[in-house]
């Protein structure tokens, strides 16, 4: 099978899966449209900062849940045990599990957000072109470290309690240190409210951070896949 039908397959098996469908639809659709400060419109620029970084916080705190749905322990097992025999490649097996639910999840958050824009903006609210941009980079990014880390997690440790506990454990530390570079989420007073923040300015440290964190999350992932080879191999 080439690396293209295996992430078709992956995503078509995802896509069956109801637990799926219902943490989509309340991450990407339902809290793209309302926080628990308002509801559908956005009237100035806090509010749209806010209602961005209250979903941030959602999806980066339950991507390990979806992501669990079809790279978890048991399918790890099976990998190692009889599906070896059936790919040509353990790398591109694995690959394909980033790749499908990198894609699944992207495409779910930016329909999301298209779909809220133009709700917003047939309501009457105000919209920002150019924050509306900048949050969907920014979290295709935090949704792309997160896949990664919680796949090379997965590989390193491969017990649930295990890998559940470092995730969690990072994204506390990381939040609480506040520090732009390293927060994932990004807090509110990172992101900006009364005229100051990221979300504000775009300094270049909040690119910078993305950048660095894409980089730790294809390390830890890169590690992941070279020990679960070996694994492999040593059976």
């Amino acid at each position: 099978m080439n690396l293209k039908r295996d992430i078709f397959t992956k995503c078509a098996l995802l896509k069956r899966n109801y637990i799926f469908w219902i943490l989509c639809a309340f991450n990407f659709f339902a809290l793209a449209m309302f926080d628990n400060k308002t509801y559908f419109v956005v009237e100035n620029y806090e509010q749209c900062i806010y209602r961005y970084n209250f979903q941030q916080v959602f999806i980066i705190f339950t991507c390990i849940f979806m992501i669990h749905l079809m790279f978890n322990e048991d399918e790890l097992i099976a990998i190692r045990d009889y599906k070896i025999i059936y790919t040509k490649s353990v790398q591109q097996e694995i690959k394909s599990y980033a790749y499908s639910g990198i894609i699944m999840l992207v495409v779910g958050f930016v329909s999301g957000q298209f779909l809220a824009f133009i709700i917003n903006f047939l309501l009457g609210g105000k919209v920002y072109i150019e924050l509306f941009l900048v949050n969907i980079v920014i979290v295709i990014a935090h949704i792309s470290v997160a896949i990664l880390l919680i796949m090379g997690l997965r590989m390193l440790f491969v017990k649930d309690i295990v890998v559940y506990g470092i995730y969690y454990v990072w994204i506390f530390v990381s939040l609480i240190s506040g520090n732009v570079y390293v927060s994932m989420p990004l807090t509110i007073r990172i992101v900006g409210i009364e005229e100051q923040g990221y979300y504000v300015t775009f300094g270049k440290e909040l690119w910078l951070g993305r950048v660095l964190l894409i980089i730790l999350a294809l390390f830890i992932y890169k590690i992941g896949v070279s020990r679960f080879e070996h694994k492999i191999s040593e059976d």
